[in-house]
């Protein structure tokens, strides 16, 4: 449908006809809405699943961490985002993942 079709519709579709099709398009938006709620509701419960925290303490390394859960060093630190591996401060919370 081209701009001046578009156009020709706008001026002879009646006012009726315009609220009925403005309550379909809502309609079918909040449809779609409901049925995309559950999924992301879904998909933020399951990801605040897939791994556990730590709080560092005194002493702590990554890899000893790693090594207490048993999960590699290089998976927690990619997870956390960490520049520098070898650099943890004591309070930092790091997620670790579920092998």
């Amino acid at each position: 449908m081209g701009f001046f079709d578009k156009v020709k519709d706008a001026l002879t579709t009646s006012d009726a006809e315009r609220a009925a099709n403005a309550r379909e398009a809502a309609g079918k938006a909040q449809q779609e809405a409901d049925e995309a709620a559950p999924d992301a509701a879904d998909k933020q419960a399951e990801a605040s699943t897939q791994y556990r925290t730590h709080t560092v303490k005194a002493g702590d390394t990554l890899s000893g961490i790693a090594a207490s859960y048993g999960v590699d060093w290089r998976k927690m630190a990619k997870l956390n985002k960490l520049d520098n591996p070898d650099l943890i401060y004591p309070g930092q919370v790091f997620k670790v993942p579920h092998d």
